[in-house]
């Protein structure tokens, strides 16, 4: 099986277009493309428009001031088979400019969603070609937000609309203490946003309206099971019976993974509240939470297995990556339950696999999933490094845990667009952010 992954930066203008190919066995992993960006790109989103020819990519933009950027993914020909071809690069097209930095986008057919510390944005794209759009008209510069939902209070606002960074608010560009992320729910009925700040998982319901862009409205907003959580990511289940009910949440400052379903009104239809029910802890029971920082949560292909990670909050201490099994039917986790003196309805579980990471991660320690697995059910994932700018390509399976398979270093690569002698600064000034996979095909 071959594929091709998309790899951003923190600080660096420039992204990558990464080849993975499952049955080199000297290295899986190298790179095809280096591409300039306007700034470093932490997250990255892919987005199918209404022309099966034209793919997105949505980018936050890490710039002065803040942006979002998108681009058109395309290829040789605007053949049906394009997505497979051996020449995909991403084109920029136009940007949109949120008032804070971003840290997480997610899309459907006429929104883009970015939250962004204090406050959350909704942007209004075309559904044919994936434009901002601005009034109904595409937007060649940068386009405003149709609608902006703050995380914070009242005095809070007013002291960010001061200047004032009270609390630390703002520290990170916001993001260390505010909203973090987004998603939305399989059904697209829900837009989920991890509050690290406010300790807590805000759940917004999406208008019920067709071929316009969906505006957001508070549903609930539901607090952290400890208090020393910090809720980064919110990852809705994708499969099985807990699709569109169950949630997994994974908490940077505890590094935790809660599972939290929906709960139903008095009338049996499912509402915004979340109900905890069970947990897993990504590091081992003798570590020292403070000396990490949780990074990322997700799930298999079949909705089977779940992954997550953590990171060293300095290079001597190596991160963290669980896989632990999941009970489709459910959304539940199925591991081993952990012996924890807690109260009598504290659910944890043991991973299947804990595996430390390489480095501490640096910022990232992020991990992608193949959308496709191997022959023999491996299941490939995707990690980033900031620490150092590694990119590698693990392959888990239930009998052998994880393996690297392959690995590009970002400060080892280059193309006659960006020579090695062009790069400025120390070796270690390009750090891995996120990888997202676009596309695999068979050889």
């Amino acid at each position: 099986m071959k594929g091709r992954l998309f790899v951003g930066t923190f600080r660096h203008p420039y992204a990558y277009t990464v080849i993975f190919d499952s049955e080199d066995k000297d290295n899986a992993l190298s790179v095809q493309y280096i591409w300039k960006t306007p700034g470093g790109h932490s997250w990255m989103h892919i987005h199918q428009t209404q022309d099966p020819h034209i793919d997105m990519l949505y980018c936050t933009g890490w710039t002065d001031p803040p942006s979002l950027t998108a681009y058109q993914i395309t290829g040789d020909s605007f053949s049906d088979d394009f997505r497979s071809g051996e020449h995909i690069s991403p084109i920029k097209v136009n940007e949109a400019h949120p008032k804070y930095l971003s840290g997480y986008v997610t899309a459907n057919e006429h929104a883009l969603y970015s939250v962004s510390g204090p406050q959350g944005d909704v942007f209004a794209i075309d559904p044919k070609d994936g434009y901002f759009i601005t009034d109904g008209h595409r937007e060649e510069g940068k386009a405003a937000p149709i609608q902006s939902f703050s995380f914070v209070s009242d005095e809070e606002r007013a002291a960010l609309d001061r200047g004032e960074n009270i609390g630390g608010i703002m520290d990170f560009g916001g993001l260390r203490h505010g909203g973090h992320s987004a998603d939305l729910s399989p059904d697209g009925n829900r837009l989920y946003v991890a509050d690290i700040g406010r300790n807590a998982i805000w759940t917004y319901n999406l208008e019920n309206v067709t071929d316009a862009p969906r505006r957001v409205q508070l549903g609930s907003k539901t607090i952290s099971k400890r208090p020393n959580d910090g809720p980064r990511h919110v990852w809705p289940c994708q499969a099985g019976g807990g699709k569109n009910r169950v949630v997994y949440v994974v908490q940077e400052h505890s590094s935790y993974v809660d599972i939290y379903e929906h709960t139903n009104n008095a009338d049996g239809s499912m509402s915004t509240d979340l109900a905890w029910r069970q947990c897993v802890n990504i590091l081992p029971p003798d570590a020292d939470c403070s000396l990490y920082w949780a990074d990322e949560v997700r799930t298999s292909p079949a909705g089977d297995v779940l992954f997550a990670s953590t990171r060293g909050l300095k290079p001597s201490e190596k991160g963290y990556l669980i896989a632990i099994r999941v009970d489709p039917t459910t959304g539940y986790l199925s591991g081993t339950p952990a012996q924890v003196s807690r109260e009598t309805d504290y659910d944890e579980h043991l991973p299947l696999h804990r595996w430390q990471t390489p480095t501490s991660g640096g910022w990232a320690n992020a991990i992608s999933v193949c959308p496709t697995t191997g022959p023999k059910g491996e299941i490939y994932l995707c990690l980033t490094d900031s620490e150092q700018g590694w990119v590698w390509a693990l392959q888990w399976t239930r009998e052998s845990s994880f393996n690297i398979i392959g690995s590009v270093n970002l400060n080892e690569v280059t193309n006659e667009s960006y020579p090695l002698e062009q790069r400025k600064g120390p070796k270690e000034d390009i750090g891995a952010s996120v990888a997202v996979w676009y596309n695999t095909w068979d050889h």
